[in-house]
């Protein structure tokens, strides 16, 4: 799933800064799906562009900084992941 998020120009830190990277990893593992999730780089963006694996695990780019991230995205991986988050097949 790819989700476009605008966060930027805030004031401050908020709950935000911990709710919804911790949601996006929630959801990529209970749907065991990929999670692409960009968000701006402006003056203050509560988290940085993101990318979670099925496993829940997440990789993310410094908040506030303008940069390319990528990785790696097999869809017909037929090992299972085994991670510090969990064991999981890909369906």
């Amino acid at each position: 799933m790819f989700h476009s998020f605008y966060n930027a120009h805030r004031k401050g830190e908020s709950i935000l800064n911990e709710i919804i990277p911790a949601e996006i990893r929630v959801r990529a593992s209970d749907n065991v799906m990929w999670v692409v999730a960009n968000n701006s780089t402006g003056p203050y963006s509560a988290w940085g562009s993101c990318i979670a694996r099925p496993d829940g695990s997440l990789e993310s780019l410094e908040r506030g900084v303008p940069g390319i991230f990528y990785t790696a995205i097999f869809l017909t991986m037929k090992k299972p992941i085994n991670s510090e988050a969990g064991y999981i097949t890909i369906r």
